[in-house]
């Protein structure tokens, strides 16, 4: 068995548009890719094999059909992270009677906001994040995906600090992995994206306590977690303003989201 093999069949569909005769062939080979010399194939191949993630190699994913762009290194998209906004897009639509105000909040690629700026056609959102390169690259990814000027804005802020407006509906998927579990998987990502104090609860806490006085009533916000930290969240929901709310698990059968309204 070739090693990577699944990711650089991925790598050359994707990135070179091989036809899968030709990747056949090419891991077929003999020679295996030794005789490419110092091609960008050949370096892009050793990048996968050093273990780096196969999106940042290819320099894109697809997010709910829309392609995200990953040039500066932000979070990779999870499936995870797919699955809970289409869950929400899909409650958006449902909803014909304004124009709604979103807040993408630590947007990281833009994922999130831009998937459902393509698919909610009454929707403005805000992306926000206390990283210039998420910004720089949330750009990039509206660009890319064609998103009108007047839909969105551009915020860099540290959560709440720089928030003026109010919301209908907050989105988010914070930094919540302990900062005690670091994993060697994740080595490539941006810390800052990924980890946070207190258990992963640090910025879950404040986002859970603060957001309520950034939503337009009955606002509801909607928060990305670790599948082990339900409990630790529903007791800061018990000290928060909001009236209401729901975990509900991924498509792996864990407790991965909270939907949550003032």
């Amino acid at each position: 068995m070739i090693p990577n093999e699944k990711e650089i069949r991925w790598l050359l569909k994707d990135k070179y548009n091989f036809s899968d005769s030709k990747i056949n062939h090419f891991l077929q080979s003999k020679s295996g890719w030794s005789h490419l010399g110092p091609t960008q194939i050949k370096k892009d191949i050793e990048r996968i094999k050093a273990g780096e993630p196969v999106n940042y190699v290819i320099g894109w994913v697809d997010f709910l059909g829309c392609k995200i762009d990953l040039s500066k290194k932000t979070l990779i998209p999870r499936p995870e992270t797919e699955f809970w906004v289409s869950k929400v897009i899909n409650e958006l639509q449902q909803i014909k009677t304004k124009n709604f105000d979103i807040l993408d909040l630590c947007c990281g690629s833009g994922c999130i906001g831009i998937s459902v700026l393509k698919q909610v056609y009454h929707s403005n959102v805000s992306f926000a994040d206390i990283s210039p390169g998420a910004l720089e690259q949330s750009q990039i990814n509206l660009d890319r995906n064609f998103i009108k000027k007047n839909k969105y804005k551009i915020i860099k802020t540290n959560l709440f600090k720089n928030i003026s407006s109010k919301y209908d509906f907050i989105l988010c998927n914070p930094p919540y992995v302990s900062v005690n579990e670091k994993n060697l998987d994740l080595q490539w990502e941006p810390k800052k994206a990924l980890y946070a104090k207190h258990g992963g609860l640090f910025l879950i806490e404040k986002i859970i306590i603060e957001s309520p006085g950034y939503l337009n009533g009955p606002g509801l916000l909607f928060l990305e977690f670790g599948y082990n930290q339900k409990k630790e969240i529903k007791e800061i929901l018990k000290t928060s303003l909001f009236k209401k709310y729901k975990f509900y698990k991924d498509q792996f059968g864990k407790y991965r989201y909270l939907k949550a309204i003032i």
